[in-house]
């Protein structure tokens, strides 16, 4: 028999020996370092209630580990609870016993059963979490483009550097993106206390009147296959505007690197940046036939999932959606938690969600847990969902009918890393 507990702190350096074995990575200098990491982390953690270790026992036997956050997420401009999970890891010489899918079970499990509607996590493999019913969110994007190319609108903006002094302003101006951005994950106390604690000086900050309209975070990393002296890339690990203006400002900032900065690198869940540009090739020189030109990587990262469907179809009555008036008969199927699998019909109004019953209706949508949390955050229509077999419908003709109705004029954007 096993069971899944919160780790004692007498077990806090087997958490780490396994997670250490499990992502061999994860470099430690020495016996020594590991233990100061460890003993780093058990202080951080205590007292901290967003954070929680869990680890799977067989026979008193730590063979699994993994660690929860409580987070807080903007959901169509609602802050909502949101459950995160990282750090899982198996025991190397237990592989293959459904130990993971067992952890995995019992994190939803113990999210759901807290009432929190959403979990995200980064997978390590995005296949074997979809069996688990996470959904695919907005792909980031790599754009690696020329300074000069940056728009230089707003040339000898004042700009400052970050001091410690004004880390309560940064997080403020966080605050009000996360705010402002569908999808964006609150800061944990964990992670603010991070940011005092690894305070760097390459943060810049644009105030207007003030007030901290914006902020970046960079460093510079040697241009890949370079061996010579003064080529480097400015590697943009936080671009946080508030309007059109900070952004403009940066974008100026960035202009004027020109004469030492070789690319600006950015990592986006905007699928639209290069349109701001006069050439965003990346410098790849990469050609996909016939003759369109590499401008930037794509990769799937942060992956939802809805705990509670019903739940978070009733909140969804707060919600202004298109302005259609109609009944869906909907059905989401949830294999790994049968709990959560749904079937009712909701009637909207001039796009308001009046109630959910169990009567007929004129439209029928059925899909699975996984595509129901990628549709219902807005990261994909259903028209392509529907041709790609994701979903199925009782007459295609209401599909840009649903699409109108469920319609997001942004997809979510994260930058939160689990």
């Amino acid at each position: 028999m096993f069971e899944i507990k919160r780790v004692p702190a007498e077990h806090q350096q087997a958490f780490f020996r396994l997670i250490r074995g499990a992502y061999p990575d994860w470099k430690m200098r020495d016996q020594k370092h590991f233990e100061e990491i460890a003993q780093e982390d058990l202080q951080s953690m205590s007292g901290d209630p967003q954070r929680h270790n869990f680890g799977y026992y067989r026979d008193g036997a730590l063979l699994g580990a993994m660690r929860f956050f409580d987070f807080e997420m903007n959901a169509f401009g609602s802050k909502v609870p949101t459950g995160g999970i990282g750090m899982v890891a198996v025991d190397l010489l237990h592989k293959k016993q459904k130990i993971a899918k067992e952890m995995l079970h019992f994190f939803l499990q113990y999210y759901r059963e807290r009432s929190f509607p959403f979990a995200i996590l980064y997978p390590f493999r995005p296949d074997f979490y979809r069996k688990m019913g996470f959904g695919f969110a907005t792909q980031v994007n790599r754009y690696a483009v020329p300074p000069e190319q940056f728009p230089n609108r707003f040339p000898g903006s004042e700009l400052s550097f970050a001091t410690p002094a004004d880390l309560e302003d940064v997080f403020g101006c966080y605050d009000r993106y996360c705010e402002q951005t569908h999808g964006m994950v609150y800061r944990t106390n964990y992670e603010k206390e991070q940011h005092r604690k690894y305070f760097q000086n390459q943060v810049v900050l644009y105030r207007k009147e003030g007030e901290l309209k914006g902020y970046l975070t960079f460093h510079f990393e040697k241009q890949e296959g370079y061996t010579g002296f003064g080529k480097n890339n400015m590697v943009v690990s936080e671009l946080v505007p508030l309007d059109r203006e900070a952004l403009w400002v940066f974008c100026s900032f960035f202009h004027s690197q020109k004469d030492q900065v070789h690319r600006v690198i950015i990592d986006t869940q905007d699928e639209n940046l290069h349109h701001m540009f006069n050439d965003p090739r990346d410098g790849s020189d990469f050609l996909i036939p016939f003759l369109s030109h590499q401008t930037n990587l794509q990769g799937s990262g942060l992956m939802y999932r809805v705990l509670d469907v019903a739940d978070w179809i009733e909140r969804s009555k707060a919600r202004v959606f298109g302005r259609q008036t109609l009944t869906l008969a909907l059905q989401v199927r949830d294999s790994f938690l049968p709990e959560n699998a749904f079937q009712g019909t909701l009637h909207f109004e001039n796009g308001r969600l009046l109630r959910v019953d169990q009567s007929q209706a004129t439209i029928q949508l059925s899909m699975d847990i996984a595509t129901f949390s990628a549709w219902i955050m807005g990261v994909v229509p259903l028209k392509p969902l529907f041709t790609y077999g994701q979903v199925e419908v009782s007459d295609e003709v209401y599909l840009g009918v649903l699409d109108e109705l469920f319609h997001v004029a942004e997809k979510p954007r994260c930058t939160t890393i689990c």
